[in-house]
């Protein structure tokens, strides 16, 4: 990584520490929407374009469901998912 780079990502952080909580949260919100969002088409493209085992798609499931379990706090949807990912592999 750049060392601008570095300091770009430095000042984000800096920028989102001095807001309000309330400000914090609302922006957590739209950045988990907007991450939702770019998975669901992410998992819609890869159903279309790849087999069920494979790797990529796999790993995005695998992702997908993490994002469910930590992010969005649904453990319940996040072990659906992550179960029916593993009845697809091949044993």
């Amino acid at each position: 990584m750049s060392v601008l780079r570095k300091k770009e990502l430095l000042g984000t952080i800096r920028e989102k520490s001095l807001l309000s909580l309330e400000e914090q949260s609302t922006l957590k919100n739209e950045e988990a929407d907007h991450a939702y969002e770019s998975y669901k088409a992410a998992l819609s493209q890869a159903q279309l374009d790849l087999s069920v085992t494979h790797p990529t798609r796999l790993s995005l499931c695998l992702n997908f469901a993490i994002f469910y379990a930590d992010v969005v706090e649904l453990k319940d949807e996040a072990i659906k998912m992550a179960g029916k990912l593993f009845s697809y592999i091949p044993t």
